[in-house]
């Protein structure tokens, strides 16, 4: 079958690699336009979809609104039945949802629907501490993520997975089961079940708020936290009146033992930074303190002078 892919960022590049590879390679490829890089003085980044298909010579199309008429008609032109959409970043409308293709457009969207719509669902599962997590394929409508399933698939989600981990593992599954729906599709055998709504959940995108992490509540919630932001957009709290980023960690005791107030700094030795959590004491492993590159918690508490200065 004749597909189009939409998608940006490494997740969608990941599902991109694996389409690419089937029998339903996209004839085109629509991602965002190129924006500047601030992490790189401002200058303009290929994101990874772009790159994948400028590497293979696929047709590409980066427009700021893709709903126009004019792109519906490029789109159109490409004879292509059905788009895959992966973490575009663009609502699209009646025109490219019911219009432009004869199987529609198809969604790879990675959680267990109805649960984690919307645009942050690996980060906020793990947030809330999913032991399983999954990817969809689901018919698009006008919604957010409100479209007909069609089949999913999941994966155990343990404490040693990080957003990172999980978003590559997903991204895999995400790959295979859209080519099993376009297969599907194709034979005339793709199912359809509506989402229920009195079971549906909402994962909203992640905010410069949510990167903080609130030290007062449980040592398991902590770690969820920052697992959940690691590598990106990474967990912060603020140490001597300036914000460190943290990383790797683990739970060094589900219950306290002793009154020290949340964020105290309790030991540190080789492994890295002990933390009074609200209940429980969590083991920093990695950080990046504000100004710095991410190091060893180890080195970090070697170098702090003064040790009653605490987390918050």
């Amino acid at each position: 079958m004749k597909t189009v892919f939409m998608g940006t960022g490494p997740f969608a590049a990941k599902t991109l690699e694996t389409l690419y590879s089937s029998e339903h390679a996209p004839v085109m490829v629509v991602t965002q336009p190129d924006r500047p890089n601030s992490r790189r003085g401002g200058k303009i980044v290929f994101g990874e979809v772009k790159q994948f298909a400028l590497e293979r010579g696929i047709p590409l199309l980066q427009p700021e609104k893709v709903s126009t008429d004019e792109n519906a008609a490029i789109l159109a032109s490409t004879g292509a039945q059905c788009a895959v959409v992966c973490s575009f970043g663009q609502l699209l409308k009646k025109n490219i949802l019911f219009d432009t293709f004869e199987y529609g457009c198809i969604n790879i969207h990675a959680s267990l629907l109805e649960s984690y719509r919307g645009a942050a669902p690996i980060n906020r599962a793990i947030m809330n501490g999913e032991t399983v997590c999954g990817v969809t394929i689901m018919y698009m409508d006008e919604g957010l993520d409100t479209g007909d399933m069609m089949i999913k698939d999941s994966t155990p989600v343990s404490d040693g997975d990080t957003f990172g981990t999980l978003s590559e593992r997903l991204s895999l599954i995400g790959g295979d089961l859209a080519v099993k729906a376009l297969d599907l599709l194709q034979k005339g055998e793709a199912p359809r079940t509506p989402q229920d709504e009195s079971r549906s959940s909402y994962a909203a995108k992640i905010l410069k708020a949510d990167k903080h992490v609130d030290l007062t509540r449980s040592a398991r919630s902590v770690f969820n936290h920052i697992r959940g932001m690691d590598p990106s957009p990474a967990a912060e709290c603020t140490f001597d009146s300036k914000t460190v980023k943290l990383f790797s960690c683990e739970i060094a005791s589900e219950h306290s033992e002793g009154n020290e107030g949340p964020g105290t700094i309790l030991k540190g030795d080789k492994r890295g930074i002990y933390i009074q959590c609200g209940d429980g004491v969590l083991l920093i492993k990695t950080l990046k303190p504000e100004g710095k590159g991410l190091m060893e918690a180890s080195s970090f508490y070697n170098g702090i002078k003064n040790r009653e200065l605490k987390f918050s």
